[in-house]
């Protein structure tokens, strides 16, 4: 079979080797063909073709052009190569969504939607994220009048009682997770010194409420004084967090690290944290509390994404609502409670193993050669309609 695939991955085209080029590494082996079409990537393309068997079709204009190149470029592929099934990775303006509708419909060739997540659902985090669910609604709405043969999820709550929202079908949902775990380098060690009470790893952008990480954690300083919190990663909002953690007094509480280069140095942050901390206001996944809880650290974390699905409160996890206090309320408990403690940490890695690399990428691609035979949702990818309460 050969899959035409409309992604939004830049990385791979310049050399470098990112998830994108991973996830091809062990999925392009379930197709004879893939073709991808990219953004530009503003860098010169050093690679077109990776794995023997996945080509790459960058665009050479802007956003605003991006449609047309997809169809034109599509549209010549498909006469050529004869793909059996479309997907589209869907998020922004919709642009690779809005070219495989025209692809599909000029064709008839099967066509899946991936939608992981959408900004300001189940919260916004500003006013742009306000807007995001509207967009997103018109969208859907325009792909099942184009007639989408199926929409990818990766929860059985949030984006399901979205899709439904906007009138979409049981049968056209289809849940697929996008967890691809790697279960050997990310798992427990005995005897690693626990150097931090909190972790967070992520972009620092609005969304990702890492402000009520550091007002929790004054909070909680006057239960635990020496609570100890290490936070990764870059953003725009890096420099105002650094200055609200010393308004706090949790400048000498508090490290701040850029990066860290590998998955090993990842894991190897994981297992020295007690908890690791999730505030956003909406994600996908996300991936890094799976990865923390695959090295047997517990989770606090907003009911978002995949978080109710794995989470259950006081047992593997926490789960808090979107505010400093209550995420206080949950880190005190797990950090106070040894005896509850104790049995999260045994736990949570249950949760996620069901979650290894090479066998979701597997039912990933199975997935999809179902939807190019017009098949009907198999029963695992079957979404829990009950739990959404829905």
């Amino acid at each position: 079979m050969k899959l035409l695939m409309l992604s939004g991955d830049r990385a791979t085209t310049v050399g470098e080797k990112g998830p994108f080029y991973y996830l091809q590494e062990s999925f392009s082996q379930y197709w004879d063909r893939v073709d991808v079409l990219c953004p530009n990537p503003d860098k010169p393309v050093s690679v077109r073709t990776i794995h023997g068997r996945v080509h790459f079709w960058p665009s050479e204009g802007g956003r605003l052009g991006q449609v047309g190149y997809l169809k034109q470029r599509g549209l010549a592929l498909l006469a050529e190569h004869r793909h059996d099934v479309i997907v589209s990775h869907d998020y922004g303006i919709y642009s690779n969504g809005r070219a495989a509708a025209k692809l599909a419909q000029a064709t008839g060739t099967p066509w899946m939607s991936e939608l992981f997540h959408v900004p300001g659902v189940p919260r916004a985090a500003d006013l742009r994220e306000r807007f995001d669910p509207w967009i997103t609604r018109r969208f859907v709405r325009f792909a099942l009048g184009r007639g989408v043969s199926a929409f990818r999820v990766m929860n059985h709550r949030e984006m399901p009682a979205f899709l439904q929202s906007c009138g979409v079908p049981e049968e056209k949902i289809r849940y697929v997770s996008a967890l691809y775990l790697d279960l050997v380098t990310f798992s427990p060690k005995a005897g690693v010194e626990k150097r931090y009470d909190v972790a967070f790893v992520g972009r620092m952008v609005p969304n990702k409420g890492v402000a009520n990480v550091l007002e929790a954690l004054g909070m909680v300083k006057g239960k635990l004084p020496a609570v100890r919190a290490v936070f990764v990663g870059k953003g725009p909002l890096r420099p105002e967090l650094e200055a609200r953690a010393k308004s706090l007094g949790l400048a000498e509480h508090v490290t701040w690290i850029d990066w860290l280069a590998t998955k090993d140095d990842v894991a190897q942050l994981y297992r020295e944290s007690k908890i690791v901390v999730c505030a956003s206001y909406n994600e996908g996944g996300p991936r890094f509390t799976c990865e923390a809880m695959a090295c047997g650290t517990p989770v606090v974390s907003t009911p978002i994404g995949v978080m109710p699905d794995l989470v259950q409160h006081g047992e593997n996890g926490w789960l808090f609502e979107f505010d400093a206090p209550a995420l206080a309320r949950a880190l005190e408990e797990a950090l106070c409670d040894g005896a509850r403690y104790a049995k999260a940490a045994a736990r949570c890695r249950a949760a996620v193993e069901p979650f290894e690399k090479e066998r979701m990428i597997e039912r990933y691609a199975r997935a999809l050669q179902s939807v190019a035979r017009r098949e009907p949702v198999a029963a695992h990818e079957k979404v829990a309609f009950a739990r959404t309460g829905t």
